[in-house]
């Protein structure tokens, strides 16, 4: 499965290097192909939602049950919302841009139920009476079928609405327990209003839980070679490019200062992926990088938790 990943990760790579519209036209090619990949392996949605959510239960002691949760950007992949249902949450919502296609005969719900029901201790719950009694009841509690007999999800415990923006989410105010991202929040082109925003949906005392990727997305192979562009050379290079290409490269410090900023404070980080501190790498920064300590530029994937108010 990791090999099919990165054949993936290097077409996307190749395709962010070409003209934005025959991006776009390579990119919807293929996006069968993504697609496909995503119900076919869920084992790379447990796998995040393990990550995301073992964090959220270590640092901030935090389950999903009886909680309303919101992710926003899950791209192709909603099987890390579909996990925090089956944990147990009242509500989770997804929040993207563009819509997702379940495949014509919906395999993506089956595939995800065999592989929780092969090992029910998936879904992170604060008991151990997890089963597949259980687990079986629980999903047909979050699934339905549809017009057409396929199997669909339970609009009352399972939404998926687009196209909607960070900025600009559909939710009520203080109305979300939990808002998580993975790998979205580096994309989002003014982090500010995003941040805003989510403190908006919050609730007093409620989550926020981010996976950011803090690489140079046109080419994983050098993860730093952003850093050493100026910022109006790194805005014209971005000036017609696709949110999946460009990252507004934030690093630790700006995260936990503009959530502070909002009115978050932050419980604790998980770093996920680093690189070894170099020096003559780093001769090759332009400023403001090239001052920052070494924690702050090769620390590349690094999970925030942070909470509303004090």
């Amino acid at each position: 499965m990791e090999i099919l990943a990165g054949q993936f990760q290097n077409i996307l790579q190749t395709i962010s290097k070409l003209p934005y519209r025959q991006g776009e036209k390579n990119c919807d090619a293929i996006q069968f192909l993504l697609e496909d990949y995503i119900k076919r392996f869920p084992p790379a949605s447990i796998k995040t939602y393990q990550v995301l959510f073992s964090a959220l239960q270590q640092i901030a002691d935090f389950y999903t049950r009886d909680k309303v949760m919101l992710e926003i950007g899950p791209g192709f992949n909603l099987g890390v919302m579909f996990l925090a249902a089956l944990g147990g949450a009242t509500k989770v919502l997804g929040v993207e841009l563009f819509p997702h296609d379940m495949g014509p005969d919906h395999d993506f719900i089956v595939s995800m139920f065999e592989h929780v029901e092969k090992d029910p201790s998936v879904p992170i719950t604060p008991d151990d009476s997890w089963d597949q009694q259980r687990c079986a009841n629980e999903f047909a509690r979050l699934i339905t079928k549809n017009d057409a007999g396929k199997y669909a999800f339970r609009k009352d415990r399972l939404e998926y609405l687009f196209p909607y923006s960070a900025e600009r989410l559909p939710c009520e105010d203080d109305s979300v327990d939990c808002v998580f991202t993975s790998a979205a929040f580096e994309h989002f082109r003014d982090p500010l209003a995003v941040v805003n925003e989510l403190s908006r949906v919050t609730r007093g005392g409620g989550l926020s839980c981010h996976a950011i990727d803090m690489r140079d997305h046109r080419d994983f192979s050098q993860p730093l070679d952003y850093l050493m562009v100026t910022e109006d050379a790194w805005r014209q290079l971005h000036l017609a490019s696709p949110s999946y290409t460009y990252t507004n490269r934030l690093r630790p410090s700006g995260v936990v200062s503009l959530f502070g900023s909002a009115g978050f404070t932050l419980l604790g980080v998980r770093p996920l992926i680093s690189l070894r501190p170099d020096n003559e790498l780093r001769a090759r920064f332009v400023e403001p990088y090239a001052s920052m300590p070494d924690s702050e530029l090769f620390t590349l994937v690094q999970i925030f938790i942070f909470r509303k108010g004090k």
